[in-house]
């Protein structure tokens, strides 16, 4: 089952997410952000607790319509959903295995051309595996592989072009003045098992789209 959620999470519901938040008028003009995270997880604790917290923007709890001319209660609720997921991907950077980056700068409100990157993102495979569903987890350990989405004001330090980048933009959003830069915000997670040999190959390494 784990293998089919994650392969649902890769072609579904990472564009689907994605285009909702795009379409916010506070999300025309700023920079956005596509980050992949692959990180141990033998608890399940990071992908049960960020698989339920997604949702929270993208189909709020109250049925509105998140596309409006008026979209701060969104912009709350993302910082507000940031801050409640930031512990489960940053509370032990040892345990990142992988991460990878997409910048765009000055989204242009076209939701089509805007969701084109999400959707060529969410394609990229760093376990080689969506492919064989289902898969003999006897010999892998769990992971999460994590996907966020970011609208901020300015520019993402260094261009998130490494990991190091990378930390010091998540630990600069997990403050008081660095939060109001986020205008949109949102995660979803998936389960994979891997093997030993490949999370060794994958260890440490950062990619930019």
């Amino acid at each position: 089952m784990d293998d089919i959620i994650r392969k649902l999470v890769h072609d579904a519901m990472v564009l689907s997410f994605y285009r909702s938040l795009i379409a916010l008028p506070s999300v025309r003009g700023k920079t956005l952000a596509w980050v992949q995270l692959l990180l141990v997880d033998e608890q399940q604790t990071a992908q049960l607790k960020l698989h339920a917290l997604g949702p929270k923007v993208a189909n709020p709890d109250d049925d509105s319509d998140v596309v409006t001319d008026d979209d701060s209660n969104v912009v709350e609720r993302s910082r507000k959903l940031f801050k409640a997921a930031a512990p489960f991907f940053m509370n032990d950077f040892g345990l990142w295995i992988f991460s990878r980056s997409m910048v765009r700068k000055e989204n242009d409100g076209s939701i089509d051309a805007a969701a084109q990157p999400a959707r060529e993102f969410s394609q990229y495979d760093p376990l080689e595996s969506l492919s064989q569903v289902p898969i003999n987890p006897s010999s892998g350990i769990r992971c999460a592989e994590i996907f966020l989405f970011f609208a901020i004001d300015g520019n993402f330090p260094g261009d998130l072009c490494n990991r190091d980048a990378l930390l010091d933009f998540l630990n600069s959003l997990n403050s008081g003045d660095g939060i109001r830069k986020l205008h949109a915000f949102t995660v979803v997670a998936g389960c994979v098992e891997a093997t030993r040999k490949k999370l060794r190959e994958l260890k440490g390494s950062h990619l930019t789209a």
